[in-house]
């Protein structure tokens, strides 16, 4: 891969962040607002009383979840725990840490800094762990079913990170008795359009490109960002949203906010947006 053209870190630096946090913070409350909202109108709500009516909310009971998996890890890390070291702004809003140097100051010792970018298996699992956690949130032991009764063993998914979709294959074997039938559900799938493989291979190459050299920032790999264009889902989707947005901003102890978003991966009709942090050497 050809080395970007670098970019002098000390004249980013310079770049006012204040609003740009305060951005990044609307958003990350917009999210949590919205999924709220989601969930009060989930068939939680509503009397099932039908079988088919049980299956039809486990599965926006998973679509929900899973949602709020991905707005999670997104938007900070996941809440599973994989994450250990975060640049943080309030006790719930931590954004983690890909990359950190090793070396503080323009000493002739060096250390390489250290990347903690997940590989794609971990963040599947970090999806996986979240959404297994959070199910039952929302299916909330189907107190709200009339005339069935319903019982329920431990929800298992299976993620799968693909080129243009995040699939989920959950194991939840549920025991539907309807006066003398029983009806046994186990199998539910989904799958959500999403470029979050992209995001991830973006979010590798950028601390490959730190790790490289602590204290630049490659600008033009950034530029390189926006030009990967390519319609998911809706060909008929306006050429502008077919291309990821990205930014990068200055914050304290020598940390960049890296923010990438996606017009066309729309969660709750928002663009989703993927951020890291990076902690680089200042000379």
């Amino acid at each position: 891969m050809a080395i970007p053209k670098k970019g002098q870190l000390g004249i980013f630096m310079i770049v006012s962040v204040v609003i740009l946090l305060l951005v990044g913070w609307a958003l990350y409350q917009m999210s949590l607002k919205t999924t709220e909202n989601i969930k009060k109108e989930l068939p939680s709500q509503m009397v099932l009383g039908e079988t088919v009516a049980v299956q039809q909310f486990v599965t926006a009971c998973l679509e929900q979840t899973t949602t709020d998996a991905l707005i999670n890890f997104g938007l900070v890390g996941g809440k599973t725990g994989y994450f250990k070291d975060f640049l943080t702004y309030d006790s719930s809003y931590k954004v983690p840490y890909y990359f950190k140097t090793n070396t503080f100051d323009d000493s002739a010792s060096i250390v390489p800094g250290s990347v903690f970018a997940p590989p794609k298996a971990d963040v599947e699992s970090i999806l996986m762990s979240y959404i297994d956690a959070h199910l039952k949130e929302c299916t909330d032991s189907f107190k709200n079913v009339k005339g069935l009764r319903v019982e329920e063993g431990s929800p298992k998914s299976t993620v799968q990170v693909n080129e243009k979709d995040v699939s989920v294959k959950l194991n939840y074997t549920l025991v539907i008795t309807q006066v003398d039938k029983k009806t046994n559900l186990d199998e539910f799938t989904l799958k959500i359009l999403s470029r979050l493989n992209t995001m991830l291979l973006i979010s590798h190459n950028i601390t490959s490109f730190a790790k490289e050299q602590e204290d630049i920032v490659y600008w033009e790999y950034l530029t390189d960002v926006t030009r990967m264009c390519e319609p998911v889902g809706n060909p008929r989707a306006p050429a502008a949203d077919w291309c990821f947005n990205i930014t990068a901003h200055a914050e304290r102890q020598n940390t960049i906010i890296y923010r990438i978003v996606d017009p066309q991966s729309l969660v709750f009709n928002e663009p989703y947006f993927f951020q890291f942090a990076a902690q680089v050497r200042v000379k």
